[in-house]
């Protein structure tokens, strides 16, 4: 959650300079602060399909070669489809919760400071 917030505060310091110029252009706040909740909304998106994929990736290898003697593995296999989901919308809900802070600081920014500051 911190390094989606991280990664979103930063893309608004390096943006605020596009940011202002689509603001003087005529672009709404309520917008600005759009691109920014849609953008972490599909970071947490990547991020669960991946991580989701990684672990089950994860699992399978385990099951294969982590095995006893007799060829059972380890530890059993079970895998539980509604935690996966679930942990899939905890981690779009969490990145799309970290991005309000970077899509609010893109609402406040004045589109004659950013011009003339660069």
């Amino acid at each position: 959650v911190l390094g989606i917030a991280s990664v979103l505060a930063i893309t608004v310091l390096q943006k605020s300079r596009q940011i202002g110029i689509l603001k003087a252009m005529g672009i709404n706040d309520k917008v600005s602060s759009l691109v920014f909740l849609f953008q972490g909304f599909i970071l947490g998106i990547m991020g669960g399909l991946l991580g989701i994929i990684f672990g089950l990736g994860l699992l399978w290898s385990f099951s294969k070669f982590a095995l006893n003697a007799d060829g059972t593995p380890v530890v059993p296999i079970f895998i539980n489809f509604s935690f996966i989901g679930l942990s899939g919308l905890i981690a779009v809900s969490a990145s799309t919760l970290a991005s309000i802070i970077p899509a609010l600081k893109s609402r406040k920014l004045s589109p004659i400071e950013v011009i003339k500051n660069g």
